[in-house]
């Protein structure tokens, strides 16, 4: 690596003298880097969780004393190494999905149409049907609006079935592959992990599977109903649809601040769930040994620590999500009062009809419950590098390569008679694999014999 290492002992007091960034030995089997420390926390990189900044007071529970600090040499040269892992490389070969995704595309274009004229009739009705006390006019709009919810049902479950036909055939390719490859993989690969770290590695399909089959889809429709509904809505008055703008604004600008905090959180998630779930496998495969060896009440207390630090990393997650919900309750709760304010004195001065303002709060609505899908739509894909990264460790690892060429004759030896004689030939069959294991066989010729 053309770095020169320096190791030495250093207290929690001393931490902020070493030079930075260097290794340290953490919770007495694992490494990990430190990059900066202050008065209250030190900004780890952990290998496992990935940027974390942990306080100072809770250091000692992890940090062992031992400091490595690394100076580069002149022949040192940064360099990138990180693989940059995409879904398509994920992915695989699948069938039938392209086709299933425009069945599902074309469906809920038709539904975002007519989720569009809905607030129209509502306009209709108040503008038109109240004011001039037309009855058969109100008859001929009850039903276009039964007509219209019979076609959104209609539509929306064939929606739904080609939804479902998507997820589980996609699914079940996508989890055939993995799996295909999984098994294929070297047997160091296997001795090196953890048999929860593996599952959990193969677990992350279902998050990324869902991600795609629900999330995206839906975002390019709240996209598509995004684009018409703002452009209704400027058309009715563009100083209320300028408040929709400057409230989503906001919203994009606090999740992005958030990000990263729940980003964190995730992982924290992901690797303690992944630690209990291999000590618990490992205690279930391994339970005569822990009985004879009486190690029954150690691996109970263990399991139990490793279950209180999963449910302590949800608990953190919930906590963040918890204010988060009430900011932006509270940002939506402010532009919704902004809109009725304003939208209250444009029917005032006659700028405004009664049914024009129901009508654009309908439309409001759902631009706001669009715009915010879209966005957390978005950051929830920037999430997925959590799941991304580590089932890349399973599909971008190289299978284990075996030479399976059959035993051929060619052609200009098979137009000769060759005087062979098979001796003593025992196979066993495999029925896992459907092949023979050829345990013994003897060849014999004319001019020589040949044994294997």
């Amino acid at each position: 690596m053309k770095l020169s290492s320096r190791a030495l002992h250093a207290e929690l007091s001393d931490l902020d003298k070493l030079s930075t960034p260097c290794i340290l030995h953490w919770d007495m089997n694992h490494f990990v880097v430190l990059n900066k420390v202050t008065k209250k926390h030190c900004e780890i990189y952990d290998p496992a969780y990935g940027i974390r900044k942990v306080r100072i007071d809770t250091l000692s529970k992890h940090y062992t004393g031992v400091a490595l600090e690394l100076t580069p040499n002149h022949e040192f040269k940064k360099a990138d190494h990180r693989r940059r892992v995409r879904i398509r490389d994920l992915l695989g070969r699948t069938v039938g999905v392209r086709r299933a995704l425009l069945r599902i595309f074309l469906f809920a274009i038709a539904l975002e149409l007519i989720a569009l004229m809905m607030p129209l009739i509502n306009q209709v009705i108040i503008d038109e049907v109240l004011v001039s006390h037309d009855e058969n006019l109100l008859n001929l709009v009850i039903i276009a609006l039964l007509l219209l919810s019979a076609t959104q049902s209609m539509v929306s479950m064939a929606r739904q079935w080609f939804t479902i036909y998507l997820s589980v055939n996609f699914n079940m390719q996508w989890a055939a592959n993995v799996f295909h490859h999984l098994i294929g993989l070297p047997i160091d690969w296997f001795e090196k992990r953890e048999m929860g770290d593996i599952a959990a590695k193969f677990s992350s399909l279902d998050t990324i599977q869902n991600a795609i089959t629900h999330n995206i889809i839906q975002a390019l429709l709240d996209l598509i109903l995004v684009a018409g509904t703002l452009s209704i809505m400027f058309i009715y008055s563009p100083t209320l649809a300028a408040i929709g703008v400057a409230t989503s604004f906001i919203y994009a600008l606090m999740r992005f601040v958030w990000f990263d905090s729940f980003k964190r959180a995730e992982e924290e998630i992901w690797v303690s769930d992944a630690k209990e779930q291999s000590h618990f496998l490992e205690t279930l495969h391994g339970m005569l040994s822990v009985r004879v060896n009486g190690g029954t009440t150690w691996r109970e207390g263990a399991w139990k620590n490793l279950n209180v630090a999963r449910r302590n990393a949800q608990l953190n997650e919930s906590k963040l999500l918890m204010v988060y919900d009430v900011v932006m309750d509270s940002l939506m709760a402010l532009s919704t009062a902004g809109v009725l304010w304003l939208g209250a004195q444009l029917v005032l001065s006659g700028s405004f009809t009664a049914g024009m303002l129901i009508a654009f709060l309908s439309f409001q609505t759902r631009f706001s419950n669009s715009i915010t899908a879209l966005i957390n739509c978005f950051f929830e894909y920037k999430m997925l590098s959590v799941y991304t990264e580590r089932l890349a460790d399973i599909v971008l690892t190289e299978k284990e390569q075996t030479d399976t060429k059959p035993f051929t004759i060619d052609e200009h030896t098979s137009q000769k008679a060759l005087p062979v004689s098979v001796r003593g030939l025992q196979f066993h069959t495999l029925q896992i694999v459907g092949h023979f294991l050829i345990i013994s066989l003897s060849l014999y010729r004319q001019e020589k014999s040949s044994q294997l």
